[in-house]
């Protein structure tokens, strides 16, 4: 019963955006995107070891250890006094749902809210990678004002890379097709593929350099479930009326995620930032031409979000099942 009830709890926010859009991806509400993202909040901000570094925050904080980020740093400084971890965790993921809120009501598209919600890159991603998923979700904002070329996107990916320094290689590669300058766009995807299949002799250079690197020499399955499901829902995604950009951003992440595999599972994180753009597309059409109902993108969302909520659940401290809560326990 556990179990289910928990379930039941990570699908809520989606079943309210189901219901208030009435089913229809290009039917926005205010309410829904509040209402929704105020029952992710809750689940995220109010949660007791669920997540797979919950431990190690709550023993960070506890120590007070400083990450080298400046805004990181100061949250955590800010939150010291209160003398409880739960500030710290809820802090967080009221950030991370914020700068979330910010780019649906600027973009009033339902596919990017439940996106972020049912795609693994993201909110579940949230109760593990706390720090970076703060960035990542400035970052979702910064993407939005990239996307008209609102200069304030230079002063929101600053203040991603404050919260956590993973955020940069996806800035600097957005800063550098501002101008969406085709040869531009050649030059870096070609300096990336030549990254990837070098990256072992590059890899041998920075152990010299910066010998910590030798502690990241792991595998896992999970970072090769990561990238077929990447690799598949890029192929999905394919529309001839969406604009290439995205699709080439995509493609970066793709490489950073094959790569990563070469050294450790857990570099793929990088790569996360760079499926941002898959949130800002229409999905009317999938592999270029095929049409889809509106039913289509729902189900397959739900599908990959009940999938890796499966991945991260075990018998293992931070499990995302059972759901555990600070106001009390499922029974």
């Amino acid at each position: 019963m556990p179990e289910l009830i928990s379930y039941l709890i990570y699908l809520s926010p989606i079943l309210v955006v189901i219901v208030l859009c009435r089913g229809d991806l290009h039917y926005a509400t205010h309410e829904a995107a509040l209402f929704a993202l105020i029952f992710a909040f809750c689940i995220l901000g109010l949660r007791e070891d669920v997540g797979y570094d919950y431990a190690h925050y709550t023993n960070f904080y506890y120590s007070e250890y400083f990450s080298p980020e400046l805004l990181s740093k100061a949250l955590l400084a800010i939150t010291l006094p209160l003398d409880s971890h739960y500030w710290y965790i809820a802090i967080h993921g009221l950030i991370t749902i914020f700068f979330i809120y910010l780019t649906y009501r600027r973009e009033k598209k339902v596919f990017l809210l439940l996106s972020f919600l049912c795609l693994p890159y993201f909110f579940l991603e949230s109760f593990t990678i706390m720090r970076q998923e703060v960035a990542i979700a400035i970052s979702f904002y910064a993407y939005s004002l990239f996307r008209s070329r609102d200069k304030r996107f230079f002063f929101w990916i600053i203040a991603a890379a404050g919260f956590h320094y993973s955020s940069i290689v996806f800035s600097l590669i957005l800063c550098s097709i501002w101008n969406e300058k085709r040869y531009k766009i050649v030059l870096l995807f070609l300096f990336a593929v030549a990254t990837a299949v070098l990256i072992n002799h590059i890899i041998s250079i920075v152990e010299i350099i910066y010998p910590r690197t030798t502690f990241y020499d792991g595998r896992n399955t999970t970072g090769v479930k990561f990238l077929v499901f990447s690799l598949a829902l890029f192929l999905l995604s394919l529309d001839k009326t969406e604009k290439l950009t995205h699709y080439f951003i995509v493609s970066i992440g793709l490489l950073i995620c094959g790569t990563a595999l070469k050294v450790d599972a857990v570099f793929i994180r990088l790569s996360y930032y760079f499926f941002i753009p898959i949130c800002f597309l229409s999905w009317k059409r999938i592999f270029y031409s095929i049409k889809v109902t509106q039913a289509t993108p729902f189900m397959a969302l739900i599908f990959s979000y009940f999938l890796f909520i499966t991945v991260r659940t075990g018998d293992f401290s931070g499990s995302l099942v059972p759901y555990n809560s600070i106001l009390g326990e499922i029974q």
